[in-house]
């Protein structure tokens, strides 16, 4: 190899190991960063209750108020799907807000949330009770942090079939859904 190569494969060698190849790094991490930021949820829907047309028997729901006054739904079917988000972004949020939109004729009647500690909070945006059924629910998440897990418990009545369930945000991430349980050994 000549002097002329040599030097030639070292001022190239520098341009790229110095501040050409930092640019492309740092566009590289800033454009992951940057990203959508992925929602784990996985979704369970478990049958509670569908009405046997050979039986005589019905299913109601009954509710007391504090005044004392008991209101009864009488239902077909009733299911309730279990809901479980995770922040798997590189981000923490103070707050993430989104919604569940029943389709079909699932109707929600109850909405039983679950997490982790007293220190996160689900807030349901959407009154809903056996009284007051409906396919669209709003929450908010206080705090979503990396790997924090919110579980909801949406108890629904449909009259043939479960129609299908959807997430939504105006935050800048995507829902993926996942089968698996995450962290069970064999799973993964």
């Amino acid at each position: 190899m000549t002097n002329a190569t040599q030097w030639i494969i070292s001022i190239v060698a520098a341009l790229i190991g110095g501040g050409a190849m930092g640019a492309v790094i740092n566009a590289l991490v800033t454009k992951y960063k940057n990203r959508r930021q992925p929602v784990v949820y996985k979704m369970e829907v478990i049958e509670a209750f569908k009405k046997n047309p050979d039986l005589e028997a019905n299913l109601a729901l009954q509710i007391n108020d504090p005044l004392g006054t008991r209101k009864v739904l009488e239902v077909d079917r009733l299911s309730v799907a279990s809901i479980t988000l995770t922040n798997e972004g590189n981000q923490d949020s103070d707050e993430f807000e989104f919604g569940i939109t029943m389709k079909g004729t699932n109707e929600a009647v109850r909405v039983i949330p679950i997490t982790q500690d007293r220190h996160h909070k689900v807030e349901i945006l959407t009154p809903v009770d056996f009284t007051n059924p409906t396919r669209e629910l709003d929450f908010r998440l206080r705090p979503f942090h990396r790997g924090d897990p919110y579980t909801l418990n949406v108890y629904f009545t449909y009259e043939d079939s479960p129609g299908t369930i959807e997430l939504s945000t105006a935050h800048p991430t995507v829902f993926i859904e996942t089968k698996q349980e995450r962290g069970v050994a064999g799973t993964e």
